[in-house]
């Protein structure tokens, strides 16, 4: 997977005297070996990786357009502080801006496919806004995709907060 950040306005991580930026080429060249298929068809699960690298970028980029086209009418979307929004009610939050994802950096990556289901786990780094404030997570995920009418979206997002890494 691929780096998705808006870079050049947001802080990889404050330290001490100074501030440390993403760098896009290091992240790639870190994550180049970390995704893995588990099972299934390896060309479906590349393609999965694929769409699943589109929607994070679609979120970064507020595309929500795009993102409707990669959402299943019935995504259920389980925010990492236990919120839960169907597709209309995320679409809605990230329009109004309430939420917004400054940067979605994955890692450990792994996809299985189970017929026309794909199920993708791993970590995220995630900056995002809310209530005025950035707030940097780590986050582990499930999503689960299924293939209709022959593409590929999210039916269900879960993230789980990794206490202490994110802060």
């Amino acid at each position: 997977m691929r780096l998705i950040s808006r870079a050049k306005r947001l802080p990889l991580r404050a330290a001490k005297g100074g501030i440390c930026f993403c760098i896009p080429a290091l992240f790639l060249a870190s994550c180049a070996s970390v995704s893995r298929i588990k099972g299934g068809d390896p060309d479906a699960a590349n393609t999965v990786r694929r769409v699943e690298s589109t929607r994070f970028d679609a979120m970064v980029r507020n595309d929500l357009v795009l993102l409707a086209q990669l959402l299943t009418d019935d995504l259920t979307y389980v925010h990492s502080n236990g919120d839960i929004e169907s597709k209309s009610a995320l679409l809605a939050t990230l329009r109004e801006r309430r939420l917004v994802y400054d940067s979605i950096i994955p890692s450990d990556v792994a996809v299985r496919i189970e017929g026309t289901s794909a199920i993708v786990t791993g970590r995220a780094r995630l900056y995002i806004r809310s209530d005025g404030e950035i707030r940097p997570l780590t986050v582990r995920f499930t999503d689960v995709y299924v293939q209709r009418a022959g593409r590929w979206r999210t039916v269900v997002w879960q993230s789980t907060v990794i206490p202490n890494e994110g802060r």
